[in-house]
């Protein structure tokens, strides 16, 4: 007699995250229309407000409460009222809301760049590295955490010129360096939410366009790496050379502020007798919260240093 063992395979359904979810919010009360400012005409991506009104919540003895749910750019957010009685005209207020922001166009533009703390490396990031770079035949590359971010390829072949290569990999470590430092802290630089073999600094530009030239005979052949905003003012002096812009004596911590710190104005003031520190002093604003840093960097008075030339002087 044969027997045959029966096995039985319960499949549960297992939940998993979903990249695409949006956002859902909600809160009581009425929304304002200064909420939903119109997208100004410099807006690149701009959403239609459809609201809709409606009585899904049932609530105890015989009570309801009127619902208003806006679709934005990143989500729903759903207004709720107070427990009602049932009237033909108890969500009168919500319609007249719904009414007032139908079809308002809103912006949806990012309202600024991310920051990358990556670029600022706390004392507690356990996988720091510094950035790698190789030049050879004219070709340069360079590796950040391991993965390759830029690429510059000459338009014509010139022959070899180990000079030229060897002053071409200095140029390009002391720009990097300028820029994002010496060190980058890879634990974060993997956890970001930017896709970082695109675009290395979360500006919106991929990093094969993203690109500076050292000289006109080679354009585009730096990483035009920002891991700050200027404001664009006058009152902003040039960085001296070898100030690391990541220095924790000048740049601001990159995890108190969620995106890219602004510099607003920027002081250099050379020694004027050859004994005291030249210094150069930033002050720096947050876009998202408005709130405002101050730093400074010192440097020996033997060190090099040439005093701006300031509009008026």
């Amino acid at each position: 007699m044969r027997r045959f063992l029966v096995v039985t395979i319960l499949l549960l359904p297992i939940a998993l995250p979903n990249p695409t979810a949006r956002m859902q919010q909600r809160v009581s009360g009425l929304p304002k229309a200064s909420d939903y400012p119109p997208a100004g005409p410099n807006c690149k991506r701009r959403v239609k407000l459809e609201p809709w009104v409606g009585t899904p919540e049932v609530g105890v003895s015989d009570t309801y409460n009127c619902v208003l749910d806006i679709h934005m750019c990143d989500g729903v957010k759903t207004y709720i009222s107070e427990a009602r009685r049932s009237a033909s005209d108890m969500c009168a207020d919500y319609r007249r809301a719904r009414d007032e922001l139908l079809n308002t166009e809103i912006c949806c533009d990012p309202k600024c760049e991310k920051g990358t703390p990556w670029f600022n490396p706390s004392p507690d990031c356990r996988d720091v590295r510094t950035p790698e770079v190789s030049v050879s035949y004219g070709q340069a590359n360079v590796r950040i955490c391991g993965y390759s971010v830029f690429d510059y390829r000459p338009s014509s072949y010139k022959g070899i010129d180990f000079n030229a290569d060897a002053a071409y990999r200095r140029a390009l470590i002391d720009f990097i360096k300028s820029r994002i430092g010496s060190k980058v802290c890879c634990d974060g630089f993997r956890d970001s939410g930017c896709h970082l073999l695109y675009d290395l600094d979360c500006d919106g530009k991929p990093n094969e366009t993203d690109t500076t030239s050292l000289n006109p005979s080679m354009p585009n052949s730096l990483p035009d790496i920002n891991i700050f905003n200027q404001s664009g003012s006058s009152a902003i002096d040039p960085f001296p050379p070898g100030l690391d812009a990541n220095d924790p004596n000048f740049f601001p911590p990159g995890d108190k502020c969620d995106c890219k710190w602004e510099l607003t104005k920027g002081t250099l003031t050379c020694s004027s007798d050859g004994k005291q520190s030249h210094v150069y002093q930033a002050r720096w604003r947050c876009p998202s919260s408005g709130n405002e840093r101050f730093t400074r960097k010192e440097a020996p008075a033997t060190a090099s240093c040439t005093p701006p030339r300031r509009a008026g002087l």
